[in-house]
């Protein structure tokens, strides 16, 4: 991918955005119609950067989000095997006393 830098006239691109300069640029043949095609790409590179990115930040937060999400269930079943334990030992207790 070209620099963006690099590309003629992306000031004016710039200021007009990219639904302007589609509309106005990107059908020409000459060497403005060519920056205008390359700095359309670029912009849609960009967005599609953008938003893989984002989707990868989701990802981690839900992976996160699942992480804790196990853990807490995790403990759940400890806690719940503790006290299946001390009830059995509580109800052995009080049968003995009888």
């Amino acid at each position: 991918m070209s620099d963006p830098k690099s590309i003629p006239h992306i000031n004016v691109f710039e200021q007009r955005g990219e639904a302007q300069v589609l509309a106005e640029f990107s059908d020409r043949k000459d060497e403005v119609g060519r920056a205008a095609r390359t700095w359309l790409r670029v912009k849609e590179f960009e967005r599609n950067l953008s938003n893989s990115t984002s989707a990868e930040a989701i990802a981690k937060e839900h992976l996160r989000i699942a992480r804790q999400q196990r853990n807490i269930a995790i403990i759940a079943m400890l806690l719940s095997a503790i006290t299946a334990i001390l009830a059995a030992i509580i109800s052995a207790t009080l049968s003995q006393w009888k």
